[in-house]
């Protein structure tokens, strides 16, 4: 779908922005959410679109700072029952949503495949383009449940440890394995190692 893009409704603040000294936020919501700032400087912008949602990626330019980090070293096991465990007795679930969305998902892949496609012109009909924004956005639903448990998890052992020990699976092997592969990939062991 092609939409015209207008302004901008940011979800959350920019990170790494000082507001001016000179403006203050007012009192009114988009008042609030308009924030002036010269000192950080703004590389660019990657604009996309998932399921019907549109995201903005906003690269700013921060000065690095270099920080003698004093905090012990841990250990990390990582698994399917429980996506990490750490050294210090710290667990963190694994929330599963493939397996939780599964009966969902099932339904609206066959109510994709039953609507209208001509192969010949490789056009569908406008109920399957619904059916497929639903499904493009279930997905996306999923993808964004995996990731904020793995960015929170990574988050708090990097901000816990100067040093993370990780344990080293053969993630590409175990994937050949039929009853462990669903459970393997809803985990997204591979992209907790990155």
């Amino acid at each position: 779908y092609k939409r015209y893009l207008g302004k901008v409704n940011l979800a959350e603040k920019l990170r790494f922005v000082v507001p001016d000294e000179s403006t203050k936020a007012g009192k009114r919501r988009q008042e609030r959410k308009k924030i002036c700032c010269n000192s950080v400087k703004i590389l660019g912008a990657t604009i996309g679109v998932t399921g019907g949602y549109w995201y903005v990626s906003i690269q700013v330019a921060v000065p690095q700072v270099g920080v003698v980090n004093t905090l012990p070293a841990l250990g990390v096991d990582v698994g399917i029952k429980e996506l990490a465990v750490v050294s210090d007795g710290q667990r963190c679930e694994n929330q599963k949503p493939l397996a939780r969305h599964l009966v969902k998902l099932k339904r609206l892949q066959r109510e994709f495949s039953r609507k209208q496609y001509d192969p010949e012109t490789r056009q569908g009909s406008h109920n399957r383009e619904k059916a497929k924004q639903k499904l493009a956005r279930l997905y996306g639903d999923i993808t964004h449940i995996r990731e904020d448990a793995q960015h929170k998890l990574t988050t708090a052992i990097a901000t816990m440890c100067s040093v993370v020990g990780l344990e080293d699976l053969h993630v590409k092997g175990m994937f050949k394995n039929r009853k462990l592969a669903r459970a393997l990939a809803d985990a997204r062991l591979g992209e907790l190692r990155r």
